[in-house]
């Protein structure tokens, strides 16, 4: 059996191999704001590139990681999908706009296992798990905010740059205030 850990350094070795640019998101990237992970038994990866290169992403992927046509489909329908490597979830988020583009360029790099892999700022973690609006997700912002990991005001600039004026960013902006 695989453990968690071999098979995020075996997706992040696939990837940099492959040349896409890439950034593990959620709760690995949360890790790394808050320097208290949390469980999780999926991987969060973002792929900087459009969800049309989708098969391209998936052949980059480590063998045993299951795609199928409708894997493809499901991305190009919502920029998005999730894939399995055995009982392992993979989540994959594609670039559906220019905010992705800037989210690539400040991602982090950090250490992991004796390698180097990439994340997600905190900024960026943030407007992402705020636009999911879910209840983990504002616990883990607040989680964020109470240990200084991020800077508030910015992710709400960044998140209203994305959904205008929305209930979300005004909530953001009174996190801790």
């Amino acid at each position: 059996m695989t453990s968690l850990v071999e098979r995020i350094v075996a997706v992040a070795e696939s990837l940099e191999r492959s040349e896409l640019p890439w950034a593990l998101g959620g709760a690995l990237a949360l890790a790394y704001a808050t320097e208290e992970p949390r469980g999780t038994r999926d991987i969060d990866i973002n792929v900087f590139v459009p969800a049309r290169r989708a098969l391209e992403v998936f052949a980059a992927l480590p063998e045993g990681v299951t795609t199928t046509d409708a894997d493809a489909d499901e991305a190009l329908r919502t920029d998005q999908v999730r894939v399995w490597w055995d009982d392992t979830p993979l989540d994959l988020f594609f670039a559906a706009d220019q905010f992705h583009t800037e989210v690539a360029r400040r991602c982090r790099d950090v250490p992991f296992e004796g390698r180097t892999i990439h994340v997600l700022c905190a900024e960026d973690l943030a407007v992402f798990k705020a636009m999911f609006d879910r209840t983990k997700d504002w616990a883990d912002i607040e989680a964020m905010a109470e240990l200084g990991a991020i800077d508030l005001d910015l992710a709400a600039d960044r998140l209203h740059s994305v959904l205008g004026d929305d209930d979300r960013v005004a909530r953001l902006r009174t996190l801790h205030r």
